[in-house]
């Protein structure tokens, strides 16, 4: 009897060993997740690898149906912000609308955060997860244009270094203007 209450124990401890609870997410990040922008896919995955906040891939007419349920009663249904990197040209008008018809009744707001290029649109992210002024560093990373493809390795390795990027055009000659 002890060695089968002994098993149990062991089993039980085991198990709960590899259970792992999931902290409470109150802001998530949306970003197109096909091929409009590998520039907001690697502003997005920069920031949440420096600060937690989970990022969600959609595509580009539609929020996504696993997005939409997950806010509605999956892992992030706490969540109480849901910020869109990206102007309407990678995430649609009618995909914000969406999200923001499901937040009216699972309780979120929704935030677009975009700029004139990919350059301003890390600006503004950055000033909206950081606040202006107060990151002491982050990296500036060569690209070729808001579809980039040719750049797309460096930019998801960028992403990984602990700071949020800032992606400046290879044929710039000094910092855009937005």
């Amino acid at each position: 009897m002890k060695m089968h209450l002994m098993k149990w124990v062991l089993a039980f401890l085991l198990i709960g060993m590899s259970i792992s609870y999931a902290q409470t997410v109150d802001t998530i990040i949306v970003v197109n997740g096909g091929d409009k922008s590998t520039i907001d896919a690697a502003i997005a995955a920069s920031i949440s690898y420096d600060t937690g906040i989970p990022v969600l891939y959609t595509d580009y007419k539609d929020a996504s149906v696993d997005i939409v349920r997950e806010l509605q009663s999956g892992e992030y249904k706490d969540v109480t912000n849901v910020v869109i990197i990206g102007g309407p040209a990678v995430v649609s008008d009618s995909a914000q609308t969406s999200l923001e018809t499901v937040g009216k009744t699972a309780g979120f707001d929704v935030t677009r955060i975009a700029g004139a290029t990919g350059t301003g649109t890390a600006v503004e992210a950055i000033n909206y997860f950081y606040g202006p002024g107060v990151l002491d560093e982050v990296t500036l990373v060569k690209y070729s244009g808001d579809y980039d493809k040719k750049y797309g390795d460096e930019l998801m390795l960028s992403a990984q270094l602990g700071k949020p990027i800032i992606p400046v055009p290879e044929d710039i000659k000094g910092l855009p203007s937005d």
